[in-house]
């Protein structure tokens, strides 16, 4: 199976086109894996390989276009576009095991590390709020920069690099 998904007290079966996803529901895909979620607020995520993912809540009334998405992530590189949800402030977020990441009118990358470190990446939009799980606050505005928060540390600041495997390297 290259995406599953185990509901909460179910069992894991294997991710199809169509499929409805509850809260709570665990998304994990394998090396050879990705897959993409779609989401009644116009939102979408797409998870690469090895990634673990669990939806932890997701509240949307499409006539006041307001509710919450809450996500959590255990490793894996996901790219969040965001639909209704995310014009809100805080309304978007993902909990890593070392940084929360909040996203405000647009788009960011995740990668989460084996050793927990969260590399977010802002791609457009008003802004990406990232706090860390021991303190710290970071806000990323400039499309392109991101923070990156390893075990007990704060978030960096913003910062125009670009993390390929666990090692930086400055854009030209």
């Amino acid at each position: 199976m290259w995406a599953k998904t185990r509901p909460p007290g179910g069992t894991a079966r294997k991710l199809v086109i169509g499929q409805e996803i509850v809260f709570n529901e665990r998304i994990t895909t394998q090396a050879n894996g990705q897959t993409q979620l779609l989401f009644l607020d116009e939102s979408s995520m797409t998870i690469g390989p090895n990634s673990d993912l669990t939806i932890d809540q997701f509240v949307y009334d499409p006539k006041t276009g307001s509710g919450k998405l809450a996500m959590s992530a255990t490793r894996g590189l996901l790219r969040y576009v965001g639909g209704k949800l995310s014009k809100q402030e805080d309304a978007v977020t993902l909990r890593t095991s070392t940084a929360t990441l909040a996203v405000r009118g647009g788009a960011f990358i995740a990668n989460v590390l084996p050793d927990g470190t969260t590399d977010g990446v802002f791609v457009y939009g008003k802004g990406l709020k990232v706090t860390g799980s021991g303190g710290g606050l970071q806000i990323v505005t400039r499309p392109g920069y991101h923070s990156v928060t390893t075990p007990g540390a704060s978030p960096s600041p913003p910062k125009n690099e670009v993390m390929i495997a666990s090692s930086p390297k400055t854009c030209s």
